[in-house]
């Protein structure tokens, strides 16, 4: 979205008047648009009209509000663009020239999902005209909702009987109703909890998150403090080097509740990309969960590109996708050889007992084993799976030019 207001001279007639500014276009609710402005306060100031279009410049359309400083105009293009000014007029007729104009892309819908103070909560955008919205919840990822939760007339909901149980979720969609009539159906959201140890835990985001940043995606689900030494923190590899957040709770300042840099001097300007894992540092007798939510992704398969060197890979997707099905191989993205010590490997991190489990990549050997996955000791295959939540270190040791690899989505395998 594009938002710009500037000063714009006004006349009346005779009269100069006070500038007006077009201050914003906002989205109101469903193909809706709020447009907002700042007051004329001449004494013959009889009303406004709004103008707009999906040209710059060329206002098709006209809208009379009256002498009012805002107004929401629906029934317009999801994903369209549209631009407005604003001209104010006096009892005798004179009309002012145009304001500056403020342009705004109208968006769909949203439904978004929480996890806030214990409680899971579901928010949506108003429908215009609804008279109800109907939720659906199911726990089975392969099937659409369709169990009706509850029937409410506005948002928020909270979902009093969401279980936060580690490896299993919900997905949920709303209904905007006008009696029995549905006059909009919202995409689906999911969450899905992460079980976590105290200490170091390796992780990535099974959904896609409407917001990406650390706070958004933790909510107040992780322990703070103080200082970095008395706080749970996120470390992320940049492909350099570790970027640190940390949690600063107790501060007594307007900061509490923000995710600091290593040095606590700034806010943490870190993503969680879906694409890549990172570590979670827990403190003893904290949180054994995490709930994320988001959207589940819905193509056939995920691009990820990889580097040579370690490659910090999520899985993208909250069901199992066993390594021997990933395509690694398949798509030429790792290379293999007859021994461990000269092959690509997938790390996958063991909190419980603090150490990896490695799996490599066997080939250039001229045997039926050629392409298979093998525990470290290469005395069987191996058994490693990418799990919901988590996240692996990818190794590409040989170097390698073809970095792209088509990732399927396990959702649509038998």
């Amino acid at each position: 979205m594009v938002l710009k207001g500037e000063d714009m001279m006004l006349s009346f007639g005779k009269h100069l008047v006070v500038p007006i500014i077009l201050t914003c276009v906002s989205i109101a609710f469903a193909g809706s648009l709020k447009v907002k402005w700042n007051a004329n306060s001449e004494d013959d100031l009889a009303g406004y009209r709004v103008h707009y279009g999906t040209v710059p410049g060329q206002y098709t359309e006209t809208i009379d509000v009256g002498n009012v400083t805002f107004h929401i105009i629906d029934q317009l293009q999801d994903g369209e663009t549209y631009h407005f000014a604003v001209t104010a007029y006096d009892f005798s007729g004179n009309e002012s020239a145009f304001s500056e104009m403020v342009s705004a892309t109208v968006e769909e819908a949203q439904l978004l999902a929480r996890y806030l103070d214990d409680s899971f909560e579901l928010d949506w955008s108003l429908v215009p005209d609804a008279e109800t919205y109907e939720i659906y919840k199911t726990t089975d990822f392969h099937q659409e909702p369709e169990e009706l939760l509850a029937v409410v007339e506005a948002p928020p909901y909270t979902d009093v009987g969401f279980d936060r149980i580690a490896g299993a979720g919900a997905k949920y969609r709303v209904h905007a109703m006008q009696g029995n009539t549905e006059l909009y159906r919202f995409n689906t959201v999911a969450a899905f909890t992460i079980g976590i140890q105290a200490g170091r835990n390796l992780l990535s985001l099974p959904l896609i998150p409407a917001d990406s940043r650390i706070s958004a995606v933790m909510g107040d689900q992780a322990a703070g403090g103080t200082n970095i030494g008395e706080s749970d923190r996120v470390y992320f590899w940049n492909g350099t080097r570790y970027e640190i957040a940390w949690l600063l709770e107790g501060s007594g300042t307007d900061m509490d509740g923000t995710w600091r840099t290593e040095s606590g001097s700034d806010e943490s300007s870190i993503q969680l990309d879906l694409n890549s894992s990172f570590w979670l540092m827990t403190r003893p007798g904290g949180s054994q969960t995490l709930t994320v939510t988001g959207s589940v992704f819905g193509q056939m398969e995920n691009t990820v590109l990889l580097a040579n060197g370690p490659n910090f890979i999520g899985m993208p997707f909250p069901k199992v996708l066993p390594l021997v099905q990933t395509e690694l191989w398949e798509d030429g993205v790792v290379i293999g050889n007859g021994s461990v010590a000269v092959s690509d490997r997938v790390l996958s991190w063991r909190p419980d007992r603090r150490s990896y489990q490695l799996a490599w990549i066997i080939d250039q050997t001229g045997t039926e084993w050629d392409g298979k996955w093998l525990e470290e000791s290469g005395a069987a295959e191996t058994t490693l799976q990418l799990t919901p939540g988590y996240g692996y270190v990818l190794w590409r040791i040989n170097p390698n030019e073809n970095g792209v690899w088509t990732m399927p989505n396990p959702f649509w395998q038998n």
